[in-house]
């Protein structure tokens, strides 16, 4: 393995936006295997933005990269959504503004109908994953698949997959009365967490 590839939103992002508060939980997993990262996570995403930006990496990279490259998926919040901007063509995560607020969460946000299009979309990915044996490792960042939804919805049934961590970053190792986002000492902690899972299961490769 020569790359490790990272999505997310901020809490994969925000060391990277602030440089000055150090390493990432990617870049303590690339310190321990010996490897290069590759982050594409970007603060505020949804999913929606994190399963398109990583089928576009597949898409547009060279197998030769692909091939020797594990995936870390980070979950996102999935109240958030992703949309077409015509004006500036580009998609956009719209949270925390006034369209937002009043528009998708009071009149179009149905928290059933989100979930299973969510999973819906990380079935397609893991399953494009097993396809060309890219080793992945899914992990939540928030609480919203907590573990009656994982146990309860047959949709999530796949999830007791190894490669699907449970734990979640947010409420497990953020200290969230003092900060809102995870600082270095708690990225590195992440890190080794990951790490250890990783080496646990096996899950570098599908030999």
């Amino acid at each position: 393995m020569k790359y490790i590839y990272t999505n997310g939103c901020s809490f994969t992002a925000f060391v990277k936006q602030h440089p000055l508060i150090g390493d990432s939980y990617g870049d303590y997993l690339c310190k321990k295997f010996n490897c290069e990262l590759i982050d594409e996570s970007k603060s505020g995403s949804s999913n929606m933005g994190i399963y398109r930006r990583i089928f576009n990496w597949l898409d547009e990279t060279d197998f030769d990269i692909i091939k020797n490259t594990m995936v870390i998926v980070q979950l996102s919040q999935m109240a958030r959504i992703e949309w077409w901007m015509v004006e500036f063509q580009k998609y956009d995560t719209v949270h925390f503004n006034e369209v937002y607020q009043k528009e998708w969460l009071v009149k179009h946000f149905n928290f059933d109908e989100i979930l299973k299009s969510d999973i819906k979309l990380l079935i397609g990915l893991k399953n494009t994953f097993i396809r060309y044996k890219i080793p992945y490792l899914i992990f939540r960042s928030f609480s919203d698949y907590n573990e009656n939804i994982l146990e309860d919805n047959k949709l999530l049934e796949y999830s007791s997959d190894k490669r699907f961590y449970k734990d979640n970053f947010f409420n497990n190792i953020v200290d969230y009365s003092d900060h809102s986002h995870p600082d270095e000492s708690e990225h590195e902690l992440w890190g080794n967490i990951l790490w250890k899972y990783i080496n646990k299961h096996g899950l570098l490769s599908y030999d």
